[in-house]
């Protein structure tokens, strides 16, 4: 249940985040919706959160971020 709720509570940050026009805050969003499709198994909705987290980090040049993204695909 707990990710379940962690998946809820990310799609709020990613609309928060966009209703004010942070990138930053939508890429972390994303990359938090990643991680929670990833522990309830949903791979497909897991690749594309992380893929358009890494979309985002390489636009604004965040280099870390795109490190690790990088990494949670690959697990």
């Amino acid at each position: 249940m707990a990710y379940r709720d962690s998946k809820a509570l990310q799609e709020k940050r990613l609309n928060a985040a966009r209703a004010i026009g942070d990138k930053m805050g939508e890429a972390a969003a994303l990359r938090g919706l990643g991680a929670a499709a990833n522990e309830l198994f949903e791979i497909e909705d897991a690749r594309e959160f992380y893929r358009r987290a890494l979309d985002l980090y390489r636009q604004l040049g965040y280099r870390r971020e795109q490190a690790v993204v990088a990494h949670d695909q690959a697990l």
